[in-house]
């Protein structure tokens, strides 16, 4: 996913995901401009719902800066393509 140097946002969706989730250390400010980390966002949710943290990986790739081997919306606009994502549950 895009990283939070990357996501910039709304000042109303910031406050949106801020009032939803609660994460602080995963939506940032900076003056006037706003930033989702969506990497950290979804990692929390699954804690919350009780998956352990050593069960979870956050890939550190971030999509708008590797643009050059990834489809990013942001870093490439028209041109992008598509994304999928895997999710392997081991039990």
């Amino acid at each position: 996913c895009i990283c939070k140097s990357c996501y910039e946002v709304s000042k109303d969706l910031y406050f949106s995901f801020y009032e939803k989730f609660g994460f602080a250390d995963s939506i940032l400010s900076e003056g006037e401009k706003y930033y989702l980390d969506l990497g950290a966002i979804n990692r929390n949710i699954l804690i919350d719902a009780g998956v352990p943290p050593e069960n979870i990986e956050v890939c550190d790739l971030c999509t708008c800066c590797n643009k050059e081997f990834l489809f990013s919306h942001r870093g490439l606009g028209a041109d992008r393509g598509l994304l999928s994502g895997i999710i392997k549950i081991v039990g």
